[in-house]
């Protein structure tokens, strides 16, 4: 091999070596994209996967729920309830009964404590104080008041559960105790009472902030008490009082989740 073939020889060795180690660094071909892409890579294996996209979804809204477990609510409300009931005078001789109409209004505290994300549990404390008139136009008695405290337990069940609305069903049961005076043409005779109050109804929170918002509610609500008189003339006769009927009510709703703390 003379030096002129030897010199073509290397150069043509030369360019081949070139040609190939650009290949390597060479920008793909968009047609080839697509199959450079499905390459698989060390770190794929910790991309998440549409699965823990769910979750993530699924715990980000689960966190916005107004209600869930952990979550506490104190409410301080006003109430009302316009209906009727009736009064039960007896002795040993003779039974009255006399029916009224009239309104209850009482002050509220109530507290919750969120269990699932659509049920929570607690308890109510309030103040009661009535007053009903007869209408029976032909009796010698005029009508009843009522004033005294009652507490028990409420649970509520939430259909709606957002960040800013919870509305909820609470059905509720408790005791009343209060002193129950019964008026008639000559004069009143009062007594201490105790008994049931029950009631069910349908209500909405609504936050303006994180922890702070409103609560209303509309039910019926009713009050069953038994007791007997002070009075000495009336020593001996004990009495029913029995009232109940369309509850409205509106109050400020705190909102703490404990889970936090």
């Amino acid at each position: 091999m003379n030096l002129k073939t030897l010199t073509i020889f290397t150069l043509a060795l030369a360019t081949f070596a070139c040609v190939s180690a650009q290949s390597q660094f060479a920008v793909a071909a968009p047609g080839n994209t697509a199959r450079l892409e499905k390459k698989p890579d060390f770190f794929s294996a910790f991309k998440p996967s549409t699965p823990h996209i769910t979750n993530l979804t699924t715990s980000r809204r689960y966190a916005t729920c107004a209600n869930k477990p952990g979550v506490l609510q104190l409410g301080l409300g006003y109430g009302s309830t316009i209906g009727g009931g009736y009064v039960t005078v007896k002795d040993s001789f003779a039974r009255y009964m006399e029916p009224g109409i009239g309104l209850t209004y009482n002050i509220n505290f109530r507290f919750q404590y969120g269990v699932s994300e659509g049920i929570s549990l607690g308890f109510y404390l309030r103040k009661d104080v009535g007053d009903y008139t007869t209408t029976n136009l032909k009796s010698q008695f005029k009508g009843f008041t009522v004033n005294g405290l009652s507490f028990g337990f409420e649970g509520k069940v939430y259909p709606i559960n957002n960040e800013m609305f919870a509305v909820y069903i609470a059905p509720m049961v408790g005791v009343s105790f209060a002193n129950s005076t019964i008026r008639d043409y000559q004069k009143a005779h009062s007594g201490k009472g105790v008994g049931l109050n029950y009631g069910i109804t349908a209500g909405v929170n609504w936050y303006w902030t994180e922890t702070l918002g409103m609560s209303f509610d509309i039910g019926y609500a009713a009050t069953s008490m038994a007791g007997l008189f002070n009075n000495f003339e009336m020593a001996g006769m004990d009495y029913q009082i029995k009232y109940g009927g369309i509850y409205a009510g509106a109050g400020v709703v705190l909102k703490f989740d404990t889970a936090k703390y």
